[in-house]
């Protein structure tokens, strides 16, 4: 069985290309990537900003919803920027 998959105007989605194979040692080469990009993973990098306030479906969906000819990159490129928290801080 054939199958294909399309994109929101109808054409056909490329295949996947083959993942490219693992350096010998990929957690070193990781922490060579990270270092050199000035990134420092601690123990907090991980953990989410949210405060347990509750979720703006509004802005939430019209982060994720793009109608049909709109350009997506607008998400991506920051245009859409989300409210203010307004909860208190967490203790």
């Amino acid at each position: 069985m054939d199958f294909r998959f399309y994109d929101p105007l109808g054409r056909v989605l490329k295949e996947v290309p083959d993942t490219p194979p693992l350096p010998a040692d990929p957690v070193g080469a990781l922490v060579r990537t990270h270092a050199e990009a000035g990134i420092e993973p601690d123990g907090w990098t991980a953990t989410p900003d949210w405060r347990g306030e509750a979720l703006d479906y509004d802005w939430a969906i019209s982060v994720l919803w793009t109608p049909v000819g709109r350009d997506r990159r607008n998400r991506v490129e920051g245009t859409v920027t989300p409210p203010p928290c307004t909860a208190p801080p967490h203790r």
